[in-house]
């Protein structure tokens, strides 16, 4: 049920994945980027964007250290900001989806955003709150005296009937069993164009549909025709004014984030992603480092990993598309780079199990329950 945006789809990919998840990646579009031309460049094929979840790439470097598939998934989604991770992390990973360990790929603009009105705004947000309720992270979002009342009416509304928070999907659902009579109909009378606009030129023109069909394909990097975009313009607004209570406020997701993986045994590893410094210019000054700062401080107060990719060496200019996103040969480069510091994470909670007697991560075991 619900608009199949591209929330739904990676919500859909966790849930529908059968062996347990030793990794699992998270977070907008800078890893999204990762986990998209990344494979494609690695595969050397096309690849659909909305199922191929999974890094083949990292997959491959980490099988030889623990001589064994190590399965992967992600939830990556452009625009998911801290708020989002935490619901991610609640409603998701938990029981047969809880992972080994989560990679966390986060960026200023996941902390300070001012397209972003407020954190239930978000599909990621909104569909997962909806699917599985998690009280906890929802009410962190309610602030002022307005937010809890409009929260407050509309649990008193649902409770009264169970449809009325399904009210948009419901709508979603007539719209498509409609559109699909219609369209039938329309095609026999009206002649199928000969070029139409693909998908991908949909989204780019913004002109995408409602919904995702469930096929959108990525290319690999050609380092012969590299692409390049200038978004600056966008991340300046997203940026300033820096706006205090929404940045204190996904420092509050962020550690639920942290405290719910803690909780439940799972290894995280927050990665600052490298950015360009055109990216870095468009910030107020001070911004970053009290970003940078606050990371380094929360991710060890739950006893996770931190890794600082941003550090203006290892990512050169041709390893972008615009101010932040990688391309392909990037993408490569930083799975390489987090490979080693992942498999230390593994090892030791691999350790960890097998001292508290359910270490399931042998050799023998794993190829097991991967056959069953």
């Amino acid at each position: 049920m619900g608009t199949h945006n591209w929330a739904w789809w990676a919500t859909k990919c966790v849930l529908d994945q059968k062996q347990p998840i030793d990794v699992f990646f998270m977070g907008s579009s800078l890893m999204q980027r990762v986990m998209d031309e990344g494979e494609a460049t690695y595969l050397n094929e096309h690849i659909n964007g909305l199922l191929h979840r999974n890094s083949t790439a990292m997959e491959g470097l980490l099988k030889p250290k623990f001589q064994r598939h190590v399965a992967t998934n992600s939830y990556t989604v452009g625009g998911l900001h801290a708020s989002d991770a935490a619901m991610v992390t609640a409603a998701l990973l938990r029981d047969e989806h809880k992972p080994a360990a989560i990679v966390y790929g986060i960026a200023p603009r996941d902390m300070m955003n001012n397209l972003l009105s407020g954190p239930t705004d978000t599909e990621t947000f909104q569909l997962l709150n909806r699917l599985r309720p998690q009280p906890e992270v929802a009410n962190l979002a309610y602030t002022s005296s307005s937010e809890k009342f409009d929260h407050a009416v509309s649990n008193a509304l649902n409770t009264l009937s169970p449809l009325y928070d399904w009210r948009a999907e419901l709508s979603q659902v007539f719209r498509r069993r409609v559109g699909r009579k219609l369209n039938d109909i329309a095609n026999l009378y009206v002649p199928v164009p000969k070029n139409p606009l693909k998908l991908l030129d949909r989204i780019r023109l913004r002109m995408s549909p409602e919904e995702l069909t469930g096929e959108l394909s990525i290319a690999p990097f050609d380092p012969k025709h590299p692409t390049s975009e200038d978004n600056r313009a966008g991340y300046l607004f997203a940026y300033r004014p820096f706006r205090a209570r929404f940045y204190e406020r996904q420092k509050v997701f962020f550690q639920k984030m942290l405290k719910t993986a803690n909780e439940r045994g799972i290894q995280v590893i927050v990665v600052n992603m490298p950015l360009r410094s055109d990216n870095l210019s468009a910030m107020e000054p001070g911004f970053y480092d009290l970003y940078l700062n606050d990371l380094r401080a929360m991710t060890a107060k739950y006893n996770a990993s931190f890794m600082d990719m941003n550090d203006q060496i290892t990512f050169s200019h041709e390893n972008f598309t615009d101010q932040v996103h990688l391309n392909g040969a990037g993408a490569l480069k930083l799975v390489q780079c987090l490979a080693p510091r992942l498999s230390a994470v593994l090892q030791i909670d691999s350790a960890e199990k097998r001292d508290a007697g359910s270490f399931i991560a042998g050799v023998d075991e794993s190829n097991k329950e991967l056959t069953e």
